[in-house]
């Protein structure tokens, strides 16, 4: 955690960086967020986005940002092999899945201090608390995904305090140790 890392992509100053990280599959939700992201260019912002992963929807996905204009600002990183570079290279983490197991990379980022917008589904809402370490959204609704994007470019303040907060909520719930706490008492039951 205290070792220095290089962002795997440099950052430009002045230009926010939205990252995702997943598989390039349906269940993760690319195309919501370059929907979102069209649609935060088309009111003047304009922003990086860094997605990290392979799967069968790249070169789909690929299409899809040119068609919708932001071909230009989305940049497919592929397999990063070590994600705390990845998490050095952005400003706010995105996560528009349509369900998650757990979404360990919302603790991942979290830990980084960084704020994070997703989808209200499954158990994100547990990793996730709304205004306190990101903001979640109704499932698929592309623009409230955009309205949250917007906020937290515009307001770097509200990106530091969730980025903070988020960076407590994991070390308070979902370290190693808390863990095996939980399942010894689960155990000796």
């Amino acid at each position: 955690d205290a070792s220095p890392v290089e962002p795997l992509v440099p950052k430009q100053p002045g230009r926010v960086v939205i990252g995702c990280a997943g598989r390039l599959t349906k269940q993760k939700g690319h195309r919501y967020l370059l929907e979102a992201v069209s649609i935060l260019r088309r009111m003047g912002h304009e922003c990086t986005v860094l997605l990290a992963g392979i799967g069968e929807l790249e070169r789909d996905l690929k299409a899809q940002a040119i068609s919708l204009g932001i071909g230009d600002c989305v940049q497919f990183v592929g397999f990063v092999e070590e994600m705390k570079q990845f998490y050095a290279s952005i400003d706010i983490f995105a996560l528009p899945s349509l369900w998650e197991g757990f979404g360990y990379v919302l603790t991942e980022a979290m830990s980084m201090r960084l704020p994070v917008v997703a989808f209200a589904v499954s158990n994100i809402p547990e990793v996730v608390v709304h205004d306190e370490t990101g903001l979640l959204v109704p499932e698929m609704s592309v623009f409230d995904f955009a309205d949250a994007l917007e906020r937290l470019m515009l307001d770097p303040d509200l990106r530091n305090r969730l980025g903070r907060s988020g960076r407590d909520r994991v070390e308070s719930h979902f370290t190693l140790a808390k863990t095996f706490e939980a399942l010894e008492n689960v155990l000796s039951v």
